[in-house]
């Protein structure tokens, strides 16, 4: 398909690709910019939508716009270029779509727009990924937790999360960091697990 280059993490990156493996449904990622944390989540995405024919998987953010001008371009594209090449997938524009030479999908889209949100969740995914998820509302993300319903065999669904360190008073925070229900404050049932990327 294309020639191979290889992804060498950093030790930090490391841990978030052990992370990944652990066996969590809800994985986060946190650091400061630049730390590595999208690079780690895109390249999940890849491999799963490579390792799992016919998957589909969804890329979000707050404005479809910044999802396309920073994951999509800065860092999926460049990884799928060098991985499978520009022959092994095809992009649809007005769509926003990606669709991979095994029958994979991988969708970019923005939540925040009405019009656009019903569009993108108007399919069932088997990752779902929220990129900086600081910008988005709790109600936004439960309401996407419906539609990680893809059934591909082998493949288990997962939700990924990124953020730079955020604020106490975020819902993600009180989740992920203080391992409390958002809305009651109840300890989570369930380990919900996180690392740093920075």
């Amino acid at each position: 398909m294309g020639t191979t280059v290889m992804f060498r993490p950093t030790n930090v990156q490391k841990k978030a690709l052990a992370l990944l493996k652990s066996g969590a449904k809800h994985v986060l990622l946190f650091g400061g910019s630049r730390s590595g944390k999208t690079t780690v989540l895109v390249i999940a995405i890849i491999f799963r939508a490579l390792r799992f024919p016919g998957s589909r998987h969804l890329i979000c953010r707050y404005r479809a716009k910044d999802a396309r001008s920073s994951v999509l371009r800065e860092t999926l594209f460049p990884w799928l270029d060098n991985t499978i090449g520009k022959a092994g997938y095809n992009y649809l524009v007005h769509e926003s779509v990606i669709t991979l030479y095994n029958g994979s999908e991988i969708w970019i889209g923005g939540l925040g727009d009405r019009e656009q949100a019903d569009k993108i969740l108007g399919h069932e995914y088997n990752t779902i990924y929220f990129n900086e998820v600081s910008q988005l509302s709790y109600v936004t993300v439960t309401t996407a937790y419906s539609r990680l319903a893809m059934k591909v065999d082998g493949c288990r669904n997962m939700f990924f999360y990124d953020c730079n360190p955020g604020s106490p008073l975020h819902w993600a925070y009180k989740i992920f960091v203080l391992k409390r229900a958002f809305n009651t404050g109840e300890p989570l049932e369930k380990a919900v697990f996180i690392t740093r990327c920075c």
